[in-house]
């Protein structure tokens, strides 16, 4: 499966941008997109899913599983959105005096991460379209999206593990906790944010409103 047909924006979100950053913003876009395409190469796919499964992975039809578990996952991908967590990330790369062309695992796994949270956000809130598209519970059924979902999370997990991503083993674990706690935190926001509508609250202190965003926006 190729990921290479990434939609281009049409957005005039780039019109509220400074000149510097709307600058850096479409200097930068053409590289993330393709970063991203790479690390979720068929190539790639293969070699992760058969790390998975070892001595299994001759049990089972590689071309049929990267159908019906790979193409969900990368449903919202390949119809590339902004990509502003990945532009953010290469912003802190080169802050910190690195090349980002060395950390395209990590940029892929940021937006890795919105994207899965956009199934279930989808899922809950019974959406139709997502990038001018249908929504991936309405086109491949809500079982199989929540799996895609939970698949891509932990997805980040096998990535980083990789030699993909050149990283120390100390390095990998600080990564491995910031990734547990936006994950878990992430849950905590989603599920005040589903009770309280379901309770139909309305007189949440301000504090706690804020914090349930942020911890929702996490990823």
């Amino acid at each position: 499966m190729s990921l290479s047909n990434f939609r281009n924006s049409n957005d005039d979100f780039q019109q509220f941008m400074s000149r510097d950053l709307d600058d850096y913003y479409s200097s930068r876009i053409d590289f993330l997109r393709n970063s991203i395409s790479g690390i979720l190469s068929p190539e790639n796919a293969s070699n992760l899913l058969a790390g998975v499964l070892g001595n299994y992975s001759s049990f089972f039809d590689n071309d049929r599983l990267r159908e019906i578990m790979y193409k969900p996952m990368c449903q919202y991908i390949r119809v590339s959105g902004k990509l502003f967590r990945p532009l953010i990330s290469c912003l802190f790369i080169e802050g910190y005096g690195k090349d980002p062309a060395e950390f395209k695992a990590l940029l892929a796994i940021s937006e890795i991460i919105h994207s899965c949270s956009l199934i279930l956000d989808d899922i809950a809130d019974s959406s139709q379209l997502r990038r001018g598209q249908p929504c991936s519970h309405l086109i491949y059924g809500i079982p199989r999206a929540a799996n895609a979902s939970s698949a891509m999370t932990f997805l980040t997990f096998l990535i980083i593990e990789s030699d993909i991503v050149t990283l120390t083993s100390n390095q990998k674990i600080q990564l491995y906790d910031a990734l547990l706690w936006e994950h878990y935190v992430t849950g905590i926001g989603s599920a005040l944010d589903l009770g309280w509508a379901k309770e139909k609250l309305n007189d949440i202190p301000d504090d706690q409103y804020i914090q349930h965003i942020l911890f929702r926006s996490s990823s």
